[in-house]
């Protein structure tokens, strides 16, 4: 969060200071940015949030910013390297150790990996009842495991799914009921 800040101020600073061309490349684009922003964090206090993950409709606005401070710093380095080497260099040191640190910590945790969350047992499952061909499954669910079952069954359409126990997940889930 503190290299996100530090990386919009010294952007804003160079947007402000820069030229004319890249003021005119990006005005309209963070104009855009910034107007998604407001409206999101409206519709967020209006309690009408876009989806139930409501950070990825910011993706647009971190791509759109991420591209803004490449162009802006691509054209500070050489200006920054020319100035004040030292400074250019441990600021490029301490971006690439940023990085290494927060990429470590993103390896650790990869989803789907877990045990809980292995679905072979549930694919097979619903392989098994397509070749049943049976006309309606019903499902209970202990998580969020029953859309494998359902995927791989192959007609969502004949498929009723009961509220989920919460129970832990395991090979024997979700119960299934053949009508």
């Amino acid at each position: 969060m503190i290299i996100a800040a530090t990386c919009a101020v010294v952007s804003g600073r160079l947007f402000a200071s820069s030229g004319a061309e890249l003021r005119r490349r990006w005005t309209v684009p963070l104009a855009c940015a910034a107007a998604q922003l407001a409206f999101l964090a409206y519709g967020n206090l209006r309690d009408g949030a876009p989806a139930h993950h409501a950070e990825r409709a910011l993706l647009g606005v971190i791509f759109l910013t991420a591209a803004f401070a490449a162009d802006v710093l691509a054209g500070a380095v050489p200006v920054a390297v020319g100035k004040a080497r030292v400074a250019a260099l441990g600021m490029a040191t301490f971006v690439a150790l940023s990085w290494a640190v927060n990429g470590a910590a993103l390896r650790d945790d990869v989803p789907g990996t877990s045990a809980t969350e292995v679905r072979t047992a549930q694919i097979a499952v619903g392989k098994a009842l397509r070749a049943e061909k049976l006309e309606h499954v019903v499902v209970t669910p202990c998580a969020y495991e029953h859309f494998a079952l359902i995927a791989a069954f192959g007609s969502p359409e004949l498929v009723s799914t009961n509220p989920r126990t919460n129970a832990e997940v395991a090979a024997s889930c979700p119960a299934v009921e053949r009508r």
